[in-house]
């Protein structure tokens, strides 16, 4: 009854061998539905079978992560609902994406270059406001060092964190699409 703010999400269990799609109602901050399995048939089962077609208009946002099955869910089922993606999978995602380029750099450095990128995956992981100065030096000097791939990476993720403090929609949105073109623009595959 009154559901309006949806989130869904998959978690495994038995050591990661099996799954179960949970759905959950976000204002009232509790559980609605559990299924057996992450497919699309899972999901469908939920919006067809627990849902009445006025239930389904009456969701205003569903949230997921970057999955195309919760996705296209979403989109099939409420046809009013702004989809939301969550911000934990956002920051994973581009974490992964600066840890690719690491990885890229890591692969091509010799010996001595190798010495100096040992230890950066969790410093580029970090969030700004839990560096040190001296963190943020050791990432300042990656430029300097002649690894400005890593560097402009790790820019990019920084910059990105300001999208979060955004109140208005249209200045988010502003934020957003300049952020992209210079993304695009990074010949960083990963981050593209």
């Amino acid at each position: 009854r009154s559901l309006k703010t949806i989130g869904i999400d998959e978690i495994s269990y038995c050591k990661g061998h099996k799954y179960a799609t949970i759905v959950y109602d976000l204002e009232r901050s509790c559980v609605v539905w559990v299924g057996k399995g992450k497919a699309r048939d899972t999901i469908d089962s939920f919006f067809r079978n627990e849902l009445s077609p006025y239930q389904r208009k009456r969701i205003v946002s569903g949230c997921c992560d970057m999955s195309e099955t919760f996705i296209g869910a979403i989109e099939r089922w409420c046809p009013n609902a702004t989809l939301v993606l969550d911000r934990f999978h956002i920051v994973k995602a581009l974490n992964e994406a600066v840890d690719e380029v690491r990885k890229e750099e890591w692969r091509k450095a010799d010996k001595v270059n190798r010495k100096a990128l040992k230890g950066l995956r969790w410093l580029l992981y970090r969030h700004s406001s839990n560096r040190t100065e001296d963190d943020t030096k050791t990432l300042k000097s990656l430029y300097m060092g002649g690894n400005r791939r890593i560097h402009r990476a790790w820019v990019l993720k920084d910059e990105f964190e300001q999208f979060w403090d955004f109140k208005d929609q249209d200045s988010a949105k502003d934020f957003l699409d300049g952020w992209c073109k210079t993304a695009k623009k990074s010949r960083l595959e990963s981050i593209k």
